[in-house]
């Protein structure tokens, strides 16, 4: 199911890829943006940076919410504006467990991970969070966890190494670190782009700036663009919010402000 109907396919929302890559190949830009949680502020300045354009697009990498001081604001934008997009992210789908299945276990992990600023962002406690459940259950259970184009994969946290493509599953896509262990390009007809990893944290690399595998597409660019630039860290990491270009590689950054 997605926003605009039931078209769907497993973890995919055939109906928001057609639309992406229609937006491609008419000319159109079609942006991703790293791990905003709830820094809706910060997101805020980034989008009048990027100044999208009538048929633009913009896809969030996930982990729209927890940790910053906003969610609700970040949550309600995607939902509302036509132009925005998400995949769903691990913080996402914590959300969903507890909100869906109301086990302790599912909601102490999402509170102890950010949920709670998320809930004081909804001016909602841990004990009356059922009331966010009519509005946002349907919205995130609809998130696709993967948007394959025809040069281009989104992913929240990667892939496994050890699996092949067609056996990646949402455990994979949602939560693993393994996208930089790769010995060759993992979708060697198309880039990936991830975030869940702060770059700043990965080895080799640490600073703000967005994280490039040196292995190549057929076409030879870089088969996996990292752009996580840990909006939550401390100000040492230099925190940022990144977005990059699909069409022509740009990236443009925004520093946190909150």
């Amino acid at each position: 199911m997605s926003r605009d109907g039931v078209e769907a396919i497993g973890h995919r929302d055939l109906l928001l890829e057609r639309k992406l890559q229609r937006a491609l190949d008419l000319g159109n830009s079609v942006w991703a943006v790293g791990d905003i949680h709830g820094h809706f502020s910060t997101f805020e300045n980034l989008l009048e940076k990027i100044d999208l354009q009538e048929g633009d697009k913009l896809v969030s990498l996930g982990d729209l919410i927890d940790r910053g001081p906003d969610s609700a604001s970040v949550l309600r934008t995607f939902r509302d504006q036509e132009s925005l997009f998400t995949v769903r992210g691990n913080h996402e789908d914590m959300m969903l467990r507890c909100l869906s299945r109301r086990r302790n276990k599912d909601c102490k992990s999402w509170l102890k991970y950010g949920g709670m600023e998320t809930l004081e962002s909804f001016e909602v406690t841990p004990d009356n969070r059922d009331l966010l459940s009519i509005e946002w259950c349907e919205f995130l259970s609809m998130l696709p966890t993967e948007i394959l184009l025809d040069r281009h994969r989104l992913i929240h946290a990667g892939l496994n190494p050890l699996k092949k493509l067609e056996d990646q599953t949402n455990n994979d896509r949602l939560w693993s670190r393994t996208i930089f262990e790769f010995e060759n390009a993992p979708d060697p007809d198309r880039q990936i782009l991830v975030g869940h990893t702060p770059v700043q944290e990965i080895e080799g690399h640490e600073k703000n700036t967005p994280w490039k595998s040196i292995h190549k597409t057929s076409e030879g660019y870089s088969s996996v663009i990292a752009i996580d630039t840990g909006v939550c860290l401390e100000k040492q990491y230099e925190p940022a919010l990144t977005a990059y270009c699909l069409n022509s590689n740009e990236i443009i950054q925004q520093p946190r402000l909150e």
